[in-house]
């Protein structure tokens, strides 16, 4: 049985994800036939370059353009709702932002290092203390050059 889905008020879906969080099941989901475009943000996509804080939910933005094409992905790909669910799936605000500058590091598409900040500045779990450590990376990273 996949993974359980509970929709949000918000342009979201949650689902409750494989026992851990691998890279693995990242990869996989990323390759599903017929899914839309699915860059992880948050903590699962720092962790992949920068691990600091745990990783208790990963969050993906899905290539649809709405809650009900985000719900239909869920019911096709037989992931029930579950209000724990721990896999967050999300129909991105400012669609072009996410988009732009997507990479793939170790086979999993990420968001841009801008994109990622930003979504973990808001963050409320560790998220700011997160997007401080990749700045300073990139900082250094830029002052190399």
């Amino acid at each position: 049985m996949g993974p359980r889905v509970r929709l949000a008020r918000q342009p979201r879906a949650v689902g409750k994800r494989p026992d851990r969080i691998t890279k693995r099941f990242l990869r996989r989901f990323s390759d599903l036939p017929d899914t839309p475009q699915v860059p992880v943000t948050l903590q699962a996509a720092a962790s992949l370059s920068l691990p600091h804080a745990p990783v208790e939910h990963v969050h993906m933005y899905v290539g649809v353009n709405d809650l009900g094409a985000l719900a239909s992905l869920a019911r096709r790909l037989g992931w029930p709702q579950s209000p724990e669910g721990s896999l967050k799936l999300m129909v991105p605000y400012y669609k072009q932002s996410v988009w732009d500058g997507v990479t793939e590091q170790e086979g999993v598409p990420i968001v841009s290092n801008v994109q990622l900040l930003l979504d973990l500045w808001n963050y409320p779990v560790r998220g700011r203390e997160q997007a401080d450590l990749i700045l300073e990376k990139q900082q250094l990273e830029w002052s190399d050059t």
